[in-house]
């Protein structure tokens, strides 16, 4: 949930590293790891509503080339 921009990237980086992380990209077939997680959210939260975080609208070639990677990563990430 959003409290704000940094509690909610705390809340994302508590799940990256637990350990149900790993279950939850093996359900989902993909192979990112929690920094990769971290820079997509990083951006993301960067787009959002600062109050609320709604309306976040970036696409994923901005967060690729911001992150340095493919847009099929984000999408990866974002199946996640």
């Amino acid at each position: 949930m959003w409290t704000s921009r940094d509690g909610w990237l705390t809340a994302v980086s508590a799940w990256a590293h637990a350990p149900g992380f790993a279950a939850c990209c093996d359900a989902s077939r993909v192979s990112v790891t929690p920094a990769t997680v971290l820079a997509v959210a990083r951006v993301m939260a960067d787009h959002a509503d600062h109050a609320t975080g709604r309306h976040c609208a970036v696409t994923r070639a901005t967060i690729a080339e911001r992150i340095g990677c493919d847009p099929q990563t984000v999408t990866r990430v974002w199946r996640v």
